[in-house]
């Protein structure tokens, strides 16, 4: 709605449109107020197209609607809690996948502890207890993943006859 293309060429309607004379138009607002309004309706959007691709399965683009939250403010936590599930769920993540997210959920946990509230010494607006509860799952996962490849790696390399004997 606030990014769309515009045709630069004005015969456009006559003789179609022509790829190379688009270009990108991004509506920020005019007044203080609409560049305001209309920010938060572009993180708002890309959010709710992050949370709605990760119900339905679609991690990667989940994980760009999550890129371009950051492109607007990068320090939302939202965003990068939707990043690291976007990023650790998928059936294929593996350890560098929960690294990973790992990296966003203590970038985010991080930025929880900076906005403290001086008075309260909570963080506003935001529950850490699933963020934790997340970590220690990809932490979980991660050591089971090193358990597995440890045991099959065992079983492949252990020489029963060393080369000598075998030579």
């Amino acid at each position: 709605m606030f990014r769309y293309f515009e045709a630069t060429d004005p015969s456009w309607q006559s003789q179609g449109i022509d790829d190379d004379k688009l270009k990108e138009v991004d509506d920020e607002g005019k007044t203080e107020f609409q560049k305001k309004r209309i920010l938060k309706l572009k993180i708002n959007t890309f959010l709710n197209i992050s949370a709605c691709n990760i119900k339905v399965k679609d991690f990667a683009a989940a994980v760009a609607a999550c890129n371009e939250v950051f492109k607007l403010d990068p320090t939302n936590l939202r965003a990068y809690y939707r990043r690291a599930r976007a990023t650790a769920l998928p059936v294929n993540a593996g350890v560098p996948e929960f690294r990973k997210a790992i990296k966003d959920i203590d970038k985010l946990l991080s930025l929880v502890q900076e906005s403290k509230d001086a008075n309260t010494g909570k963080a506003k607006n935001f529950r850490t207890d699933y963020v934790s509860k997340e970590k220690a799952r990809l932490l979980q996962l991660i050591q089971l993943n090193s358990k597995r490849e440890r045991d099959t790696y065992s079983k492949m390399f252990t020489a029963k006859v060393s080369v000598a004997e075998e030579v």
